[in-house]
């Protein structure tokens, strides 16, 4: 099972923001989108999650062309700049979106408790968001994604504006959502989270992919080098 993009295309405002984007992500892998600031990730990943109609290429799920409702219900999305609701607690804020999806009260708190307890968050559940630290927040947002069951995460830059300790967690948590079988995108510009979460890395500079590796078959020069020799940075 699997999301693929194949050859998006997509101008905003006569900028080609994707030209001819292609990667898939698989059920229990976990695929890095790495690029510098402003390489294509956030269009990239906004047109993935139809919140973006691209101009052409196609969007498959399980090598099917699908609709819009269809993927959205596939996934559940992350970014790092997701606004909260900061007079819930985080286990009313989990439980706020669950009930919105329309999940049974009953499921809705089992969830709820489950991913508090599987990120190791319980203890902040009866805290306002507006209290919890910046990684903290972000974790819960995660729980919160992960509580929906979806077979996909998409995660956008979940990490940015985290400390070493805060992005440690999250790595973790990341990694255990695909022991649990879910496939996963993450973007980034940290060359260093990518090298240690994913599965296989797809790198993109000026809006196309120009670069994919799997794991254990990074490049021959450092992974950083390769990343700086392709945004123009290193000969």
């Amino acid at each position: 099972m699997s999301i693929s993009l194949k050859n998006i295309q997509k101008t905003i405002e006569g900028t080609q923001a994707c030209k001819n984007v292609s990667l898939d992500i698989k059920k229990g892998e976990i695929v890095a989108l790495l690029g510098a600031n402003g390489a294509g990730k956030t269009t990239t990943i906004r047109t993935l999650i139809g919140l973006l109609k691209p101009d052409s290429g196609k969007i498959l799920l399980n090598n099917k062309e699908t609709s819009s409702l269809e993927l959205r219900q596939s996934l559940a999305y992350v970014h790092a700049d997701a606004g909260t609701y900061k007079r819930l607690t985080a286990k009313e804020h989990i439980l706020f979106s669950l009930r919105a999806e329309g999940l049974t009260e009953k499921k809705a708190i089992n969830q709820t408790e489950k991913y508090l307890k599987a990120l190791s968050i319980e203890q902040y559940a009866e805290k306002r968001m507006e209290t919890l630290s910046t990684g903290n927040k972000q974790r819960v947002l995660i729980a919160r994604a992960l509580a929906r069951n979806t077979d996909y995460l998409i995660l956008d830059e979940p990490t940015a504006t985290l400390d070493l300790v805060a992005t440690t967690k999250i790595i973790q948590d990341l990694n255990q959502a695909k022991a649990e079988g879910r496939g996963i995108l993450i973007s980034t510009h940290q060359v260093w989270i990518a090298e240690k979460i994913a599965d296989s890395i797809v790198v993109l500079s000026d809006g196309k992919s120009v670069a994919s590796w799997k794991k254990n078959q990074w490049p021959e020069q450092s992974l950083s080098k390769s990343f700086l020799k392709i945004a123009g940075v290193q000969q």
